[in-house]
């Protein structure tokens, strides 16, 4: 099977969890990987100028994916202020640009953050029936909550069109899930995030499983 491995955001803990990828269970799938970043990775809730970040470069990632495909913002001019899940929409929507621009039909794409880790020995199962499907899977942390089954910060498993079709293009209803955040502000973002994908999207065309991540 050849599946599109989407890794975003902030490249903390890249040093461990990109050895995932080589695991056994990914052996029988071509894997290419296309990466949407900052130019500097630091501790969460630090400064993109913090004196402990670390500049990264193309070459950072290709020495631990060689055939990546590479895409590196500045913080600041995105605008290290704004809303997470504006950022977060950003790298999405840019990783299925790129793989649009490919031109390369891949039977499922992956989109997970760099610092998270599918739990392959204790999801195989769950997996493989997932990419065999043609259901779209939200990714959430099992340690957070299970009421939380569509969790756009930690990632989804789909067909290229439908993820395209609800993330890659600028008319993604960012505003009305703004709206959304604001009358709740007391929840966490996924709680926001989940609740709302399942309105957007519709329970029927969004499946949960047992997968989840570890960070």
């Amino acid at each position: 099977m050849k599946i599109a491995i989407g890794l975003y955001g902030v490249t903390r803990h890249f040093n461990d969890t990109f050895t995932q990828w080589d695991l056994p269970y990914w052996k029988n799938h071509n894997l290419d990987f296309y990466c949407s970043t900052w130019n500097t990775s630091r501790a969460r809730d630090l400064r993109p100028d913090d004196v402990s970040a670390v500049t990264i470069t193309n070459e950072y990632i290709l020495e631990k994916l060689p055939n990546a495909n590479i895409s590196i913002f500045d913080e600041y001019l995105v605008g290290w202020r704004t809303d997470t899940f504006f950022k977060w929409n950003f790298h999405v929507r840019n990783i299925l640009l790129e793989i649009k621009k490919s031109n390369i039909k891949y039977d499922k794409v992956i989109l997970i953050r760099f610092d998270g880790i599918l739990v392959t020995e204790s999801s195989r199962k769950d997996l493989d029936e997932i990419l065999s499907s043609t259901n779209m899977l939200g990714l959430y942390d099992g340690k957070i909550s299970d009421r939380i089954p569509y969790s756009g910060d930690f990632g989804f498993i789909g067909n290229f069109d439908d993820l395209y079709n609800l993330f890659g293009h600028s008319e993604f209803p960012r505003a009305t899930f703004m709206e959304e955040r604001r009358k709740n502000n007391d929840e966490n973002n996924h709680n926001l995030l989940g609740r709302y994908l399942k309105e957007y999207v519709g329970e029927s065309n969004l499946k949960t499983g047992n997968i989840t991540i570890q960070k």
